[in-house]
């Protein structure tokens, strides 16, 4: 029996390999190629020098080696049969402190470009459905002049949502700052949604890759926030990814500005935007006014505790701020922030390596949003969008629709 050999273009799969930013040894470990003998081969190769001669064209993978690589590198199986490589298309700037991180970092992970991939075609598609349904532009997109102060912005925000500092202060809970954010923003228009991973915590990624991403659009405007994070970060970059918004700026953020040594002119837009946050969450005039009082009776490390469980925010933000304002110095703040990461690291490794069940309604809500959902399956229900196609736009089977909406 003579076996067809399967059509496929070898100089797709080193695009491939290349676009998931990984090398022949951790593909090939990734895709779990074996140490094969090929046939009329007295010695097998191993699993890397396989895919290179898959690579150059020598020999042909299998039809189930195929669907292994096309896993590994978050890819269709029909993608290999191209003729060409397709045209690379992203509206994203990488606003990232990714430095010089080379191939296979984690940064560039397989997992991370196919979520990049999904959010932007999913704005796009909500982009389309708006204007068929005849939504108007909004103002507020891209609507900061150059010259106004993080100050000035923070306020803008503040008008927007119509959210004042003191219901901040009043609810007093991480979560319920971050809903009251959330659906304030989703009000005025902004698509928010949670997404850390595909689909699976076993693709979780981690908040040191991204913390959020803004689509400036002023139709679909969309902020993604990472999940894996902690919740006052989370709400800082709500804040931040807004200012992206207001700015007109599109692109993916993960800048530290808490570490200090990230404080320079290749992250101005970033700084900019955490500055932003930084003055919504934490005004001088009232951090100020709580210092004064607690720092009387209280430990530096107690007072920074008190103060960030007022203010709803983490306590290396507080940190920060009381760092800019002359009421700690440098060598206290950066044992605290060294302590407080190392706390953080090992919370995000112990939360990384576990599922945590939370309903199917709750958790489907919480990561695509009220206003997504409404959107989508509103649209479908008025004959605008089939429900299959709705149900590929959420990622929600069509069965489900009444557990969510």
């Amino acid at each position: 029996m003579v076996t067809k050999e399967i059509p496929v273009n070898h100089n797709i799969l080193v695009w491939a390999r290349k676009e998931a930013n990984l090398s022949r040894g951790r593909a090939a470990n990734k895709a779990c190629i074996n140490y094969l003998k090929a046939r009329g081969e007295k010695e097998g190769l191993s699993s890397t020098l396989r895919l290179e001669r898959w690579e150059e064209g020598i020999e042909t993978p299998t039809l189930s080696q195929l669907e292994k690589l096309a896993k590994a590198y978050r890819r269709p199986v029909l993608t290999f049969f191209l003729p060409e490589p397709p045209r690379k298309k992203t509206r994203l700037e990488d606003f990232r402190t990714i430095g010089g991180r080379d191939i296979d970092s984690d940064a560039f992970s397989p997992e991370f470009s196919a979520l990049l991939r999904q959010i932007e075609a999913l704005q796009l598609n909500m982009y389309d459905l708006l204007l068929d349904i005849g939504s108007k532009p909004l103002s507020f997109v891209a609507s900061v002049s150059p010259n106004t102060t993080p100050i000035q912005v923070a306020q803008q925000i503040r008008s927007l949502l119509d959210y004042s500092f003191y219901n901040q202060k009043d609810t007093g809970d991480h979560n319920q700052v971050f809903s009251d954010i959330r659906t304030k923003a989703e009000q005025q228009g902004v698509f928010i949604l949670l997404e850390g991973n595909l689909g699976s915590y076993h693709t979780n990624i981690a908040p040191e890759v991204f913390r959020g991403l803004a689509i400036s659009d002023n139709i679909a405007p969309f902020i993604v926030i990472n999940p894996n994070d902690a919740k006052p970060a989370m709400i800082f970059s709500l804040i931040h990814e807004l200012s992206h918004i207001l700015r007109g700026e599109t692109g993916i953020s993960n800048l530290n500005s808490l570490d200090i040594s990230k404080r320079n002119l290749s992250y101005q837009n970033e700084l900019f935007c955490d500055q932003v946050a930084a003055e919504f969450l934490v005004p001088e005039h009232d951090l100020l006014r709580e210092w004064e009082k607690l720092n009387i009776n209280y430990s530096l490390e107690d007072s920074i505790k008190l103060i960030s469980r007022q203010f709803s925010v983490s306590r290396i933000v507080i940190a920060r701020r009381l760092l800019d304002f002359g009421q700690i110095d440098n060598d206290f703040y950066w044992e605290y922030y060294e302590t407080r990461q190392e706390e953080w690291r090992q919370i995000y490794k112990t939360k990384r390596t576990k599922e945590i069940k939370i309903p199917y309604r709750i958790r489907t809500r919480s990561r695509l949003g009220g206003k997504l959902i409404g959107t989508v399956i509103g649209a479908a229900r008025e004959g605008r969008i089939s429900e299959l196609d709705a149900s590929r736009m959420l990622n929600v089977k069509i069965n489900n629709f009444s557990k969510i909406f």
